[in-house]
């Protein structure tokens, strides 16, 4: 801004000065400035481009011009002000140019600053007129960068295709489309901007594209709010934070209308412009998915990995619908073996004939992506289907140094790590997982749930759905939209197989597709699984350090792998495992503490036999197996009578334990009756001195409360339940095994 020599001090634009000294005619300067902008070649006199000018924010420049903020802003979003961005502390705003507000609006600013008028009114300050280059010059520091690169690409094409018409402005334009394939153009797109520059300049090469770039109708106070809850990991929409951000603004403004609240997609819009995709997934997503989709990638480094010793495992529901049935009784067959070849159904309460998406848990190797033991299941997994696959794998390829599982509660259970407690919280400590597992010592690693980034075999499961999955009837996709529409007719013709047909089409798959198939992957190297797994163990040998396979007993391996149940009170016929079925675990040694709360451990390969435990205290009582008190109502048959014979033996046999339980080895004759009878009236009494006559000495053979618990203690320790092991059988105990006789 120019200011006369003599008053330095004044700091008025000329457009003020001049409606000062009577005329009006800079009252318009904002009007005039865009119109030289757009105009170049118009004598416009333009005061407003001084570096002195006075810049204000917008809650100044709405006071001043004495209108709310919401209309001031609206005003400026239809371009009545000159405005520029500011960057601060408090991030992107606004700034309004003074000059370009009205005369009374500039009157109020330098009223307040204290500036005396009679002075200013009186100066001379010559007017000056400002060149087209000075304003291309302006123009192009503020324009988009966009607009940058489009001013630059035409200035150029312009000036080589001067006085160019016709056939030669066609071969220019084929010429440089060639050059520049990034950047075409065409003889009717040059024919346009020759006619903007000479109407408008060079500046109109600038165009409008991106003049409102960054400018936002959304007050600063209304975007915070509707920042602070968008960006949270309650995940609200943006709808719903929307409605709540208008009632923020409806406290702070009581007339405010709804119809001039900016819309929900111009919250968002400034959200996206101003906050960083990878910060708005941290904020509503948490570090969890940020780090897996956004953090920097760690590639991994196999070379001190050796095959099987590191495990990974996971669960995953198959997306493949067959029929959990009960097969009928075959003639012959052993209430046992039907039992297990039914076990899958039994499971879920042994309903029939129903439509299920089974689950697949599985124990991979880290290194060659073996799938060391592998288990169909048809309930929800928990921590059973975890320690019987382990089970299986560990009983052919030995126990890992290592485990990669997920952070779940079926991995993380205590049961898992070979412990028990009556109640725990499913948030059990990884630390305490740890501990646990050290009984076996494994190293767990605990990774994020579905992550194939820090646990490969979900790339397994990605293969397994589309060389497996989708290849049998009863399909039914990984969601909703890939749900074939067939899906409900070939559950209702029936065309789904049973789970017992499904599970050897898996395990073939497994054996001789999956671990057969050839990758060109990072370890593999055009390998299949199965070749990779037998070369690096020979590798290992050739360089004179064999694979170390850390094996451990079967007992061992079996206990560790066992489930608990919760606990159950002996009934009359035993634990309940199926009132339907009249299914119960029985134990002959059940007889003595019917009525007491126990616990037992299973294989779940081995349903139908038993550990029992006393729930109180932990000790082991024995072994029960699965058994049937059923008989037919009417025995015809011989092997309907052979069937109710072998039901009133295990009675009788009942019965004749619950005798010899109640029998006593203490023999007492009808005179030392008598005489206690008469001793404890005396003692009734008070009479102290009471003389008891001489008598035969009383005897009775029983085992102490110590050494009974040692014995509960090495059969818990050494999985067991022949307790001629551990010493010689009383006369009772004889009695008892000659009428259960061995099983």
């Amino acid at each position: 801004m120019k200011v006369h020599p003599e008053n330095s001090e004044n700091k008025l634009p000329k457009n003020l000065i001049s409606y000062l000294k009577g005329g009006r005619q800079g009252g318009r300067q904002g009007d005039r400035l865009q119109n030289l902008l757009q105009n170049p070649c118009n004598d416009i006199i333009n005061n407003n481009l001084a570096t002195s000018e006075v810049w204000l924010s917008t809650s100044e420049g709405s006071r001043l011009v004495g209108m709310r903020k919401q209309s001031f802003r609206e005003n400026i979003k239809k371009n009545k002000y000159v405005t520029k961005w500011h960057t601060g502390n408090g991030g992107k705003q606004y700034r309004i140019l003074l000059s370009s507000l009205p005369i009374e609006a500039q009157l109020k600013y330098w009223n307040e600053q204290g500036i005396d008028f009679n002075n200013i009114i009186n100066n001379e300050i010559p007017e000056e007129k400002i060149d087209e280059a000075d304003i291309v010059r302006i123009a192009y520091e503020n324009a988009s960068e966009f607009n940058r690169k489009k001013f630059d690409k035409y200035r150029l094409i312009l000036n080589d295709s001067e006085f160019l018409t016709g056939k030669e402005l066609e071969d220019f334009v084929e010429k440089w489309n060639n050059e520049n394939p990034e950047n075409t153009t065409s003889a009717r797109t040059i024919s346009k901007k020759r006619k903007i520059v000479k109407e408008m300049g060079l500046v109109g090469l600038l165009g409008n594209y991106g003049k409102n770039t960054g400018i936002s109708k959304i007050d600063d106070y209304h975007f915070e709010y509707f920042s602070k809850m968008y960006l949270d990991e309650e995940r609200q929409t943006a709808e719903a934070c929307w409605m709540a951000t208008l009632g923020y603004a409806k406290q702070l403004d009581t007339e405010l209308k709804v119809e001039e609240f900016p819309s929900v997609s111009s919250f968002v819009r400034r959200l996206e412009a101003e906050v960083p995709k990878d910060v708005i997934d941290l904020k509503r997503r948490g570090y969890a998915y940020w780090n897996k989709h956004w953090n920097n990638y760690v590639d991994r480094d196999y070379t001190n990995i050796q095959p099987g010793e590191v495990w990974v495992s996971d669960h995953r529901q198959i997306d493949q619908a067959v029929l959990n049935e009960l097969d009928q009784r075959k003639r012959g067959e052993s209430l046992k073996e039907w039992f297990n070849h039914n076990l899958h159904a039994f499971q879920t309460d042994g309903r029939n004939k129903k439509p299920v998406f089974p689950w697949l848990t599985v124990w991979r190797d880290f290194l060659t992506g073996k799938w060391l033991g592998w288990f169909i299941h048809i309930e929800e997994p928990n921590t059973d289907h975890v320690l019987h696959a382990f089970q299986l794998a560990a009983s052919s390829y030995g126990v890992p140094r290592s485990i990669i599982i997920d952070n779940g509660k079926d991995y993380r259970s205590k049961d898992f790590a070979g412990g028990r407690v009556k109640k725990y919280k499913l948030e059990v400590h990884q630390t305490k997982v740890r501990s646990l597992c050290s009984l076996l010592n494994i190293d767990v690693t605990f990774t994020i749930p579905y992550n194939a980034q820090a646990k490969p075999i979900e790339r397994d499961f990605k293969i397994y759905k589309e060389w497996m999955d989708k290849k049998f009837p009863g399909y039914r996709g990984g969601n909703v939209i890939e749900r074939p529409e067939k899906l409900a007719g070939e559950i209702k013709t029936g065309k789904i197989i049973s789970i017992g047909k499904y599970i050897p089409f898996m395990n073939f798959f497994v054996d001789n597709i999956l671990h057969k198939y050839k990758s060109n992957g990072k370890v593999l190297q055009g390998r299949s699984r199965d070749e990779a797994w037998h070369e690096e163990i020979a590798k290992l040998s050739e360089a004179g350090t064999p694979r170390v396979v850390r094996r451990v007993t079967d007992d061992d391996l079996k206990l560790f792998c066992m489930r608990m149940s919760k606990d159950q009170k002996i009934v009359r016929n035993g634990i309940c495992l199926s009132q339907t079925h009249n299914l119960y675990y029985w134990g002959e040694w059940m007889h003595g503490i019917k009525g007491e709360y126990v616990y037992m451990r299973r294989d779940n390969s081995k349903y139908q036999e038993a550990w029992v435990f006393r729930s109180k205290d932990n000790t082991f009582i024995g072994k029960a197996y699965l058994n049937a008190f059923t008989a037919p109502a009417y025995a015809r048959t011989d092997l309907e009578k052979k069937q109710l014979q072998d039901v009133i033996q295990k009675k009788n046999v009942g019965l004749k334990i619950a005798k010899a339980l109640g029998k006593s080895d203490l023999q007492i004759s009808a005179e030392e009756e008598l005489r206690h009878h008469a001793m404890g009236i005396k003692a009734l009494n008070g009479d102290d001195d009471i003389k008891i006559p001489a008598s035969k000495e009383v005897v009775t053979y029983y085992k102490s409360e110590i050494s009974e618990a040692n014995a509960k203690e090495k059969l818990r320790r050494t999985g067991t339940d022949d307790v001629e092991n551990y010493g010689p059988l009383t006369k009772k105990e004889e009695e008892v095994k000659s009428w259960i006789g061995d099983e």
